[in-house]
């Protein structure tokens, strides 16, 4: 395979180019301004203006008190909620998957008060 510029165009590529093998996935990163309903030692209930697919896993990042915490979910529940004026928002339901040792005693403490 041979990299061939434009007509007219100075060739830029230093490699040659072939097609892709097939359908190609791209993450990118997105930060979500939430509103957290309620939380337990188990998981959250919040409300998201994007909808959001059960098994998409998101990290979360939130101030427990003036701790910060954070934790990896995987969202179990997506539902279309009413709408609050300002576009359609969902409810989401997530669960934790992992914590460290400090977050999880920083949930314990928040919980207990």
């Amino acid at each position: 395979m041979i990299a061939v510029a434009e007509p007219g165009q100075p060739e830029r590529r230093k490699y040659p180019r072939g097609p892709a093998p097939g359908t190609l996935h791209v993450s990118l990163p997105v930060v979500l301004d939430i509103d957290i309903v309620d939380i337990s030692q188990g998981g959250l209930l919040f409300h998201s203006k994007l909808a959001l697919v059960v098994g998409q896993r998101l990290q979360v990042r939130t101030l427990l008190g003036e701790e910060p915490f954070v934790s990896w979910v995987e969202v179990v529940r997506a539902d279309p909620n009413r709408s609050n004026g300002n576009g359609p928002r969902f409810s989401v339901g997530a669960v934790f998957t992992s914590r460290d040792g400090e977050g999880a005693r920083r949930l314990r403490q928040f919980l207990s008060r």
